[in-house]
């Protein structure tokens, strides 16, 4: 499969070749633009195997009961992909804070009227859209 540029800074194999929501990459350019620093995606698109998997390593033997089967990582039909995890980068070997990221796409969202679901990690943001409010959670790692 070819690697599509989707926007300035950003390609479908970033993505795992699933192609993100319009206001998902809207914001995730916006992001990189304001920062001027690379934006890297952790995790996008996953498969349900995939999925399980990463909550089996999180929770061992509890996945079951956690495990959120809605999760915008996973396609849904006739949607594109509506979650990414991702970092951006400070320094040469360092990345902004959660908090530092959050400071900069909660603002952005706001002033596109965008409804996102933030997760506010050490290093990381999760970051949804297609939600009914804004939601936000914090990581402990």
């Amino acid at each position: 499969m070819d690697n599509i540029q989707l926007s300035k800074n950003f390609w479908l194999k970033e993505f795992d070749f699933v192609k993100p929501e319009f206001e998902l990459l809207s914001l995730l350019q916006q992001i990189r633009d304001l920062a001027q620093t690379p934006v890297i995606i952790t995790d996008s698109a996953r498969t349900v195997d995939q999925h399980i998997a990463i909550y089996k390593k999180i929770y061992g033997d509890e996945w079951l009961n956690k495990i959120p089967w809605g999760s915008r990582h996973l396609p849904a039909y006739n949607k594109g992909l509506r979650a990414v995890d991702f970092k951006v980068k400070k320094g040469a070997k360092s990345f902004y804070t959660g908090k530092d990221i959050k400071e900069i796409v909660k603002p952005l969202a706001e002033k596109d009227d965008i409804f996102i679901g933030l997760g506010v990690g050490s290093q990381f943001v999760h970051l949804d859209v297609d939600r009914k409010k804004y939601t936000e959670w914090g990581y402990d790692y």
